[in-house]
């Protein structure tokens, strides 16, 4: 892949990064927010094929206020009503004939969910009749049972941000954050929305289209574009969980005070932060058992004592708690900063605790001195303060230091990753959010030094279509994050009448082998390809079938060749597709990262996977093949995650590069560019930008006679890091020069 400087494009695009090209701001939560006076027409007519799919937060919630949707009974249309709305609290879905002839109750579904401001995402199925509302992580509310509107004449479309009653009136207007919206029509995305801001224009981009849409509403005011803060958030279900060890033991001086938000309102005995010691002191603040938020500070603490309960329900909206024990008082702040809870500690707090206080969960130690990891939380946190009396020891902030996402504690200069609980060690990816600081210990930017890549659990997998022969090589360019056992990090294995192929990791006896396995019928040849020296640095691997070679790289030296001792003649087409990450038979499924595979055949390049976001889903992308695809063993666990996104990441490669061309007075010329998973684009002339300029497509005008212009697209991507496309020149022909068009 051809590298290219851009880091001067960036400066130009990225006005948060301003001179400091070494720090980047990651912008992955962006909002577009209403006021109540505002609508967006997405232009389609629902039908019972679409699926939509809309991620929120409410800010008003009195009256009637839709979200999305159409229900109207004026000439022309069919009595019908469909859509998501909050009415005076809790949320709510409709669906089915309604106005005139018909029942405006019926097909009324109430959540019972209270529109709280929180981030929540409503999805509406009409093939399966299905709405469902989650909450972060965890799905509150599901209904199987809608009923169908009536779509046959109406001329109401699809609105957003409130009701759409007949072709010209939008009502009950939804005050609110939206993040993204999504429409399939029987299966097909057909509208991809996103916030989009340029200038005084704000609004949402469909990312299928390019086009922006805007506010229709008469009178309505302009939308505001805004980026949540900056967060590091947790799994509880990954692994049991991720913690963050402060080295920090709580004393009688110390105050703490940790900005989070729930991603899991659902589970209780969650701890936000806390430590406990047998003889000295506990602290903590957690989801009780009834599903409250709580707290608990004494000394000698009676592990899995019930706490003080704040009164205060487990929801999703950002909060502060702040534990002051000086001044024995324990309080919690709302979204808005307001005090919703004061509460005052009575217990002795004299000792000094020697099990230092964790972040996203919580720790004990027990009498013997062993330290356990408890109830981790599925948590968003913010930033987190401690004092000892009046010095701030601690505080920490979101940040992401070469591509490794953690908490950055700024008094001693030091990026804090997140760590296993349980009993496995060694770190673990946090997933940060929001407009969060990037940067690299290197000194270099961090989009123009990272790689994209995919990461996988063991329960993921690419299914590529392609049936392996003996005319096939394959290359994978990949790191092991485990390795504890076996693993395939691609592979077409089926029964023993089948051809089978695959790169094999096998922890054998202590030794870390990696193999290379072939085999027609019940011959078996599994050639060692890495002298049982496999370690985490990153590798490229070589499978060459039609030479019967193999070879392994590291780091981009060849460390070793290996015959294959294939079949010595036939084809042997494989008679099950190749997997990457993955086998088939049963086959152990790779924890690790690709960051990019190759299939050649008679050394023709057929497919180039590289790791890719699109429509908010991790995957590859084939640009031989022009083919996006994703997680092909849904059913087993989540999809892959994205990381890296820099110059020479594959999520940077513009599969479609702009060509210039000659122009003469009076004509233009259409430039085009692609990207595979970028958010948006911006185009350059001359480097500088040029305004509104932000799909795919440029199409140039004459210029000056005599001169020629530069132009580069650059690409965005909703993890932090730009790409830019190659400089294309267009040459203005001196007046009076004919060209002859064909």
């Amino acid at each position: 892949m051809k590298k290219i400087a851009f880091m001067a494009c960036v400066a130009a695009v990225v006005a948060s990064a301003g001179a400091d090209e070494n720090r980047i701001r990651y912008m992955s939560d962006t909002y577009l927010q209403s006021d109540g006076t505002q609508a967006i027409d997405i232009g389609l007519l629902a039908t019972t094929n679409m699926r939509m799919e809309v991620v929120f937060e409410p800010t008003l919630t009195n009256g009637t206020r839709y979200l999305f949707g159409s229900a109207s009974s004026t000439a022309g249309n069919s009595p019908m009503k469909y859509g998501f709305y909050v009415q005076n609290g809790p949320f709510s879905f409709t669906s089915g004939t309604g106005g005139t002839g018909g029942n405006w109750n019926a097909g009324w579904y109430g959540t019972k969910i209270a529109g709280t401001r929180s981030r929540f995402k409503a999805v509406y199925d009409f093939p399966t009749k299905t709405g469902e509302l989650w909450s972060g992580d965890v799905r509150v509310y599901s209904v199987t049972t809608l009923t169908t509107p009536g779509f046959e004449t109406n001329t109401c479309t699809v609105t957003l941000f409130c009701n759409h009653s007949n072709p010209t009136s939008y009502v009950d207007p939804f005050g609110g954050k939206v993040y993204s919206f999504r429409l399939f029509d029987k299966g097909t995305l057909v509208r991809d929305m996103i916030p989009y801001g340029r200038g005084a224009v704000t609004g949402l981009l469909d990312r299928c289209s390019g086009k922006v849409y805007t506010n229709v509403r008469a009178g309505g005011h302009a939308f505001t574009l805004g980026t949540d803060d900056g967060y590091v958030r947790s799994d509880r279900t990954k692994r049991g969980g991720q913690w963050i060890d402060t080295g920090y033991s709580v004393n009688p001086q110390t105050k703490i005070e940790v900005d989070f938000a729930m991603m899991d309102v659902s589970t209780v005995q969650q701890r936000i932060f806390g430590a406990d010691t047998v003889g000295g002191h506990g602290l903590c603040f957690y989801v009780s058992g009834s599903k409250y938020f709580a707290w608990y500070c004494r000394d000698n603490p009676v592990p899995g004592w019930g706490g003080e309960s704040t009164g205060i329900l487990v929801d999703g909206e950002r909060r502060k708690a702040t534990v002051d024990i000086p001044n024995r008082t324990v309080t919690l702040t709302g979204a808005g900063g307001e005090t919703v809870y004061a509460g005052t500690i009575t217990y002795d707090c004299e000792n000094t605790a020697t099990t230092s206080i964790r972040l996203f969960g919580g720790a004990y130690t027990n009498a013997t001195g062993t330290v356990v990891q408890n109830c981790p939380a599925s948590v968003k946190i913010f930033g987190a303060k401690f004092w000892d009396g009046e010095t701030l020891v601690r505080d920490y902030e979101p940040r992401i230091v070469d591509n490794v996402e953690g908490l950055y504690e700024k008094v001693s200069g030091k990026l804090v990753p997140g760590n296993l609980s349980g009993s496995e060690t060694g770190n673990f990816r946090l997933k940060a959010g929001g407009n969060i600081l990037c940067e690299s210990a290197n000194g270099l930017g961090t989009a123009a030094n990272a790689d994209a890549y995919l990461e996988d659990t063991g329960a993921q997998a690419i299914n590529t279509g392609y049936y392996t022969s003996r005319k096939t090589r394959l290359e994978i360019d990949f790191a092991i994050n485990d390795f504890g056992g076996t693993a395939y990090y691609f592979g077409a294995v089926g029964t023993s009448a089948t051809n089978n192929v695959g790169l094999y990791y096998q922890l054998n006896n202590g030794n870390r082998n990696f193999s290379f396995r072939y085999w027609k019928g019940n011959g078996t040849n599994w050639p060692l390809v890495n002298n049982n020296k496999a370690t985490p640095e990153r590798y490229q691997v070589v499978m060459d079938l039609s030479a019967a070679k193999g070879y392994w790289y590291a780091d981009g030296v060849q460390k070793k060749s290996v015959s294959l001792s294939l079949p010595s003649s036939g084809d042997f087409k494989n008679t099950v597709p190749l997997l990457i990450m993955y086998t088939q038979n049963g086959g152990q499924g790779a924890v690790g990262r690709l960051y990019s595979f190759a299939i050649y055949e008679d050394d023709v390049l057929v497919h180039q996977y590289t790791p890719c976001v699109e429509n908010g889903i991790a995957g590859v992308w084939d640009s031989v093949g022009k083919q996006f695809l994703s997680n092909s063993r849904a059913a087993n666990g989540s999809g892959f995650t994205f990381h890296g996104a820099g110059v020479d990441g594959g999520g940077m490669v513009f599969t479609e590069q702009p060509q210039g061309g000659r122009l003469s007075r009076g004509h233009t010329l259409t430039l085009t560019a692609f990207a595979p998973g970028a958010a948006g684009y911006q185009w350059l002339k001359n480097g500088a930008i040029v305004e509104g300029a932000t799909g795919r497509t440029l199409e140039v005008a004459y210029g000056e006679g005599g001169t020629t212009d530069t132009y580069q697209c650059v690409s965005r991507y909703e993890l932090f890091g730009y790409g830019a496309s190659e400089v294309a020149q267009v040459e203005n022909l001196p007046s009076g020069t004919m060209m002859i068009f064909r």
